[in-house]
């Protein structure tokens, strides 16, 4: 390695575009950060003559460049093949030419952007809290991110990201708490920079200012204190949950009800239920469960195995990560920790959000070895609603549906993985309107099956007395309006009389496709 008399690396000269380093082509040369090189770059063909077009198809990656040694312990990073929906996932280290190359991923083929500053003080909270869960992901695996800075928080069009990893400390050697603390302390001030000179509410601008300053102050131990923070003061913007019916003891009452529908001759959705529910003196540890809709898609083979596998997988998955361990921990007989009562609460939603997610991955995995072992593609969309005492956790892959009826007013909890819902949020499609072209309404960009890496959808949601949750397949939603589905919620004496109405409802209107209700 080349250095100048302040024994200081020099920085290397920008590779021109069509450049192929290892496996990968050039595409152009986005800057240079702490002496790295960072471009973007896609996998490079047989024939690289018209490198110079980007090929819209093939996924695009970052491609960081170093002096050779610099960046030496990216190799046991890479070894530790950590995978989260909000990590730039590292894909490959390799040497060439005395220079160290590092490839990440890039979330849904979308080209990164630095967060344009300020953000709105609410958009900055929401980043802790993101940015939070990533940072807890990667202490679980004795990983310090060491350099959180607006240039680590990668915005794309499909969510916020952490970049930077190249930069981590395996800390699994030493005392990983000062490491961690520093990781809480960054990750404060982060959130003070991102909305810094944003004038909006004034509640909410309060809390920031508060954060960065207790960050400032080195007063955050852990980073999940950060997150409990943010998410106290963060709208989530639901209907307001009363103070007395979020706090009072309930139970949870459940129907479910499913048809092949008029007109297709096999049912390929599936309905998972696990309830589990302790009566003692600490309500944090009851009601439990977990309830699931999955809809195997009927244009691939082994639809009703892939929503099967599905439905058992996550089910059992989850009982054994999450629920089990859950409530033997309840059962122990130490004192109740009052003061870190906000803390631990928000470690609890991190697991579950944790467990839900690797059920959804364990269940991909089972049906991507259907499908290679068939020789044909399978899938199935999921959804799932997973209990814990007041909170619920939605996790959602496909355009199966999850809605909550709070009151008198009823919300969709998820977002269609579809390429229609796509073309809506673009404006390209109008739901309501004519359109010059005809879009498959059932084509999904995103489904159980369909690649070997799933990103899950996940969502937190305070919950209480009088809520009512409802997950159903789009053989439902297409033909019961929402309208129809608040009236069902509203006027049905039980869950299970709900159920069997809102599927009664979907053959009376044409029964297209198989429809399941679980209430």
């Amino acid at each position: 390695m080349q250095m100048t008399s302040a024994d200081q690396p020099v920085a290397l000269a920008p590779l021109p575009d069509g450049t192929i380093v290892g496996s990968y082509v050039v595409l152009g040369h986005l800057g240079t950060q702490d002496d790295h090189n960072i471009y973007i770059t896609r996998v490079a063909s047989d024939d690289e003559a018209e490198f110079a077009q980007p090929k819209p198809t093939e996924p695009h990656l970052l491609v960081i460049e170093a002096a050779a040694g610099t960046i030496e312990n990216m190799r046991m990073l890479e070894d530790l093949r950590l995978r989260h929906p909000r990590l730039l996932a590292l894909r490959d280290f390799f040497t060439q030419e005395d220079r160290d190359y590092l490839a990440i991923d890039l979330p849904g083929n979308t080209w990164p952007m630095p967060a344009r500053l300020p953000l709105t003080t609410e958009e900055a909270l929401a980043v802790g809290v993101i940015i939070g869960e990533v940072i807890a992901f990667l202490h679980a695996h004795g990983i310090a991110h060491g350099h959180l800075t607006p240039q680590t928080v990668t915005i794309a069009a499909n969510g916020v990201f952490l970049a930077g990893v190249e930069g981590a400390t395996i800390a699994t050697a030493t005392d990983p708490a000062p490491l961690f603390r520093e990781d809480a302390r960054q990750l404060g001030l982060l959130v003070g920079t991102l909305s810094e000179g944003y004038e909006g509410n004034p509640k909410l601008m309060a809390a920031v200012h508060e954060i960065a300053a207790n960050a400032a102050a080195g007063r955050y131990e852990r980073i999940e204190e950060i997150i409990s923070d943010c998410l106290r003061v963060l709208p989530d913007g639901l209907p307001q949950l009363s103070e007395e019916n979020a706090l009072a003891p309930f139970t949870v009452l459940v129907g479910r009800a499913t048809s092949v529908g008029m007109i297709r001759q096999q049912n390929q959705d599936a309905v998972g239920i696990l309830s589990m529910e302790i009566l003692d003196d600490q309500p944090e540890a009851s009601p439990g469960g977990i309830f699931l809709v999955a809809d195997g898609m009927g244009g691939e083979a082994s639809g009703e195995v892939a929503s099967r596998i599905a439905a058992r997988v996550i089910v059992a998955e989850v009982a054994r990560r999450f629920l089990s361990p859950a409530a033997r921990a309840a059962a122990s007989d130490a004192p109740r920790d009052e003061e870190n009562a906000g803390e631990a609460a928000t470690r609890m939603s991190l697991d579950t959000i944790s467990s839900l997610t690797e059920a959804f991955r364990a269940a991909n995995s089972r049906i991507r070895n259907l499908a290679r072992r068939i020789e044909k593609p399978t899938g199935t969309t999921a959804t799932a609603l997973m209990f814990f005492a007041h909170e619920a956790v939605v996790g959602h892959v496909g355009d199966s549906r999850a809605y909550l009826l709070r009151g008198e007013e009823l919300v969709q909890l998820t977002h269609d993985h579809s390429l229609i819902q796509r073309l809506i949020d673009i404006g390209q499609y109008n739901p309501d309107g004519p359109n010059e072209v005809a879009v498959p309404r059932n084509y999904l960009y995103r489904s159980l099956g369909q690649l070997d890496d799933l990103e899950v959808d996940t969502r937190v949601v305070k919950t209480g007395i009088g809520d009512s949750y409802m997950i159903c397949s789009d053989g439902l939603w297409d033909l019961v309006p929402n309208e129809g589905i608040r009236e069902v919620l509203t006027n049905a004496p039980t869950p299970q009389e709900a159920a069997e109405e809102l599927v009664r409802r979907a053959n009376a209107a044409g029964g297209y496709d198989n429809s399941t209700a679980l209430v």
